[in-house]
């Protein structure tokens, strides 16, 4: 009654939601929204949390607001799919020169929500480059880096190469390989094959030489 004897026009008389009363609920949506934007949206434990913040209503009041307040909420955003497996691991070991724009962002962006990821690419990109360039000076470097790494495969992978260094360096250093040579040996494998083991070694001389 003081009110509205009070009021000098009908303009107070109005709230901010017209002409309901203010509610107890007030004084809390500040806290209230900041956990709802935060994931909290259960009603009990959002009501235990306020009345210890000395909020004395009911349930029932914080339930229907925040029934309105979870119905004005946009849904999230969906998040961008996660490449497979194959496509991480071609981005990795192309050259970066070769790469496509958006694969170099994405990849980018993998590798800043993983930090193993980051490191894989900064080993492997390092060994490719002492493979294309043959670099076997550089190759104890790499190895020593590849050891203090975080990644277990790739330490493994170091370690077994210091078992023959002699070899793995000459071939990241020498324009020499044994390529040729296996690949005589694959075809001499695969006419023994035909054969289905059934010739005996002058047979397969023979068939090797006139392969030729």
């Amino acid at each position: 009654m003081r009110r509205y004897a009070d009021a000098t026009d009908a303009e107070q008389l109005i709230g901010p939601r017209g002409t309901a009363r203010d509610s107890i609920l007030d004084p809390f949506k500040p806290y209230l929204l900041q956990r709802c934007a935060a994931g909290i949206t259960g009603t009990n434990q959002l009501l235990a949390e306020i009345h210890g913040h000395g909020y004395t209503g009911c349930e029932r009041t914080l339930r229907r607001w925040l029934i309105s307040v979870r119905g004005s909420n946009a849904a999230a955003p969906p998040q961008p799919p996660v490449p497979k497996t194959r496509e991480i691991t071609g981005w990795i070991m192309r050259p970066a020169s070769k790469l496509a724009a958006a694969d170099r962002a994405q990849l980018d962006r993998l590798c800043s929500l993983c930090p193993d990821l980051d490191a894989i690419r900064d080993l492997a990109h390092g060994f490719t480059d002492l493979v294309r360039t043959r670099r076997g000076d550089r190759l104890d470097a790499w190895v020593k880096q590849a050891e203090q790494g975080t990644v277990a495969e790739i330490r493994s992978f170091a370690n077994g190469l210091r078992k023959d260094w002699a070899a793995v360096t000459a071939g990241l250093t020498l324009t020499w390989s044994s390529g040729a040579v296996e690949g005589a040996v694959n075809r001499i494998k695969m006419i023994k094959r035909e054969m289905y083991g059934r010739a005996n070694p002058d047979l397969l001389r023979r068939r090797i030489l006139l392969a030729d």
